[in-house]
């Protein structure tokens, strides 16, 4: 087994037992383990055995599994756990394969540095062990968001209301493109939104694909045709449109003309 010893920021996963602590072994991945320094936060090891609701059923492609289950603790506190058994991306940097919540992590870190909102990590850690890589990531429960999917389609707001929240999205979205990274996911039901009065919160998932891209108008173009395309198929109107594009030229990032459906 590979276990790495705490260090930055992370997130959740699991296997269904509880691990063993075999010897340290020498690992490839340095600062790979993380928890959040509330002393109220349970352990590591209570994250990589407790159960909850499965709130996706398992995914088991790659020649493994992931999966992310609901836990609600006793102080009413609910998290997402997100665990994986060999489900793993290869690289030039890792040509033998490592989990892909690896990589979810590390853009988690990149996301936060250039300050673009994601869901609240708590944990994360990945083991090697005889059966191959476990790896888990924690984040808290968006409890009071919606996505932009829910919110369009079951037209949870008025145009007004859909206008206010798609500029706070496109807010959200700016630093990531001016530093030329791109999601590379972007659809409604990746961005969820809490409306309140006087501001709409923000928080983008799954972040896995998010890469640096050539510029930073080829990532805007690549995250926000997916995101207005799959909108423009759930009622999005043409002004609604336009006023996402122009709010990005007057960031520096201009979209073509004829951006959509394209």
């Amino acid at each position: 087994m590979c276990r790495i010893t705490p260090a930055a920021q992370a997130r959740p996963g699991c296997p269904k037992r509880v691990p063993h602590r075999p010897p340290k072994t020498s690992c490839p991945f340095p600062e790979t383990s993380f928890m959040t320094r509330d002393a109220t936060t349970p352990s590591l090891d209570f994250w990589w055995t407790v159960q909850g609701e499965w709130a996706e059923p398992p995914n088991y492609r790659r020649g493994g599994m992931s999966g992310v289950q609901r836990v609600t603790l006793e102080d009413g506190n609910a998290y997402y756990v997100k665990r994986q058994h060999n489900f793993l991306f290869r690289s030039l940097r890792y040509p033998l394969g490592a989990p892909t919540l690896l990589r979810e992590w590390n853009n988690l870190q990149t996301f936060a540095r250039l300050g673009v909102p994601t869901a609240p990590g708590v944990a994360f850690d990945m083991r090697r062990e005889a059966d191959g890589w476990h790896a888990m990531l924690v984040t808290r429960a968006l409890d009071g968001y919606i996505s932009l999917e829910e919110g369009f389609s079951c037209h949870r707001w008025d145009e007004p209301e859909r206008a206010r929240i798609l500029t706070h999205v496109l807010d959200a979205l700016a630093p990531l493109h001016s530093a030329s990274r791109k999601h590379g996911h972007l659809y409604p039901k990746e961005v969820f939104v809490r409306p309140e009065a006087d501001t709409v919160h923000v928080a983008l998932l799954d972040l896995e694909l998010s890469r640096r891209h050539l510029s930073r108008q080829r990532a805007a173009r690549s995250d926000l045709r997916r995101l207005v395309n799959a909108l423009l198929d759930r009622g999005l109107a043409q002004s609604e449109f336009e006023l996402m594009r122009d709010a990005y030229a007057r960031k520096g990032m201009p979209l073509p003309g004829d951006f959509n459906r394209h």
